[in-house]
């Protein structure tokens, strides 16, 4: 893996005094490449520990005795307490800084320290709080996780509802043209009550007396056959009317299921995203619980407290060195 640019630089311009103090502002672990000399500078370390607590690790040992330097990144990291030199174990302020971040460094401070009876207090308060933090963090992760599902569902059911309203307009454009379909065959039954008379009276429709001199031949194909095939082809056509009726009626029949059921489904997805939003808000409940009981600062603190001290947890399991190629 080829190495970054910016460690190249300071390589290169490792003992330019302005060079490496612009640069460990803008990224405090470049301390690393610096020369000895600038690693020993006063300014440059505390520029670069501004920025990166951590770097105190690159710093000079001279600098790791001063206690200026080594607060100023032990009181926002902690864990870096295991950088301190002798000459600075034996400072419990600087010690109860570091425990206000991680018990973890207790390990690394002088006997007497250890036994300190409000050194050990500030070690379990920072337990106690660590736990705490847990306990919330874990709360803001569920908050944070369920949210993030209901937006989910709240899309799709949107864009459900969307495609619905789609088939919905659909449905109703085919149910117009159904009724007008029907429509129109109530008029032809109108129509045919209405001219039942005429069946029943008009001449055309009525098979007339035969003719002296008419056989029966005659009458048959002059008369009969016409009349029937007259019958005939009305009641095609009304046959066939109904048969098209009847398909379409089946038709929108299953359109009509298969959007109940769209609707059921739709439903069933409203219901669901209600008890999320129950839990949620009993979720939110109980964070207004822990910030009554608290205090809303204190839920905060711990919070940002808590992070920190995964922070420096992640930190301590990790190798110390910034970057794994040598200067």
């Amino acid at each position: 893996m080829p190495e970054r640019i910016e460690i190249t630089r300071m390589k290169q311009n490792s003992e330019n005094r302005e060079y490496v103090l612009e640069n460990v502002k803008q990224e405090g672990a470049l301390l690393e490449f610096a020369s000895d000399e600038l690693r020993d500078d006063k300014e440059v370390v505390l520029e670069a520990i501004h920025n990166n607590p951590e770097a105190l690790e690159f710093a000079s040992d001279r600098l790791k005795g001063d206690r200026e330097v080594v607060y100023d990144s032990v009181s926002k990291v902690g864990w870096t307490y295991c950088y301190t030199q002798e000459n600075l174990l034996e400072d419990r302020d600087l010690l109860l800084a570091g425990l206000k971040v991680t018990g973890q460094i207790l390990y690394f401070a002088a006997k007497d320290m250890r036994d300190d009876k409000e050194v050990v207090m500030a070690e379990e308060k920072t337990e106690q709080i660590r736990k705490e933090g847990e306990v919330i963090r874990q709360e803001v992760s569920e908050l944070s996780a369920e949210s993030d599902w209901l937006k989910e569902q709240t899309e799709i059911l949107s864009e459900d509802k969307e495609k619905l309203l789609s088939e919905n307009e659909n449905l109703e454009s085919q149910q117009k043209k159904l009724q007008r379909e029907i429509n129109k065959m109530v008029q032809s039954k109108e129509t045919m009550e209405r001219n039942i008379h005429t069946y029943d009276e008009d001449e055309k429709w009525q098979l007339p007396e035969p003719g002296t001199l008419m056989s029966a031949k005659a009458y048959r194909d002059k008369k009969a056959l016409p009349l029937v095939q007259k019958l005939k082809e009305l009641v095609k056509n009304l046959t066939l009317k109904c048969i098209q009726l009847t398909e379409q009626v089946k038709k929108l029949t299953v359109k009509v299921d298969r959007q109940q059921n769209q609707i059921s489904r739709l439903t069933d997805k409203a219901m669901e995203q209600n008890d999320m939003i129950e839990r949620l808000q009993e979720k939110v409940s109980d964070l207004g619980h822990l910030e009554r009981y608290f205090g809303k600062e204190r839920v905060q603190a711990i919070v940002e407290q808590s992070k920190t001290i995964e922070q420096a947890e992640r930190a301590e399991k990790r190798p110390k060195r910034a970057y794994d190629m040598g200067r």
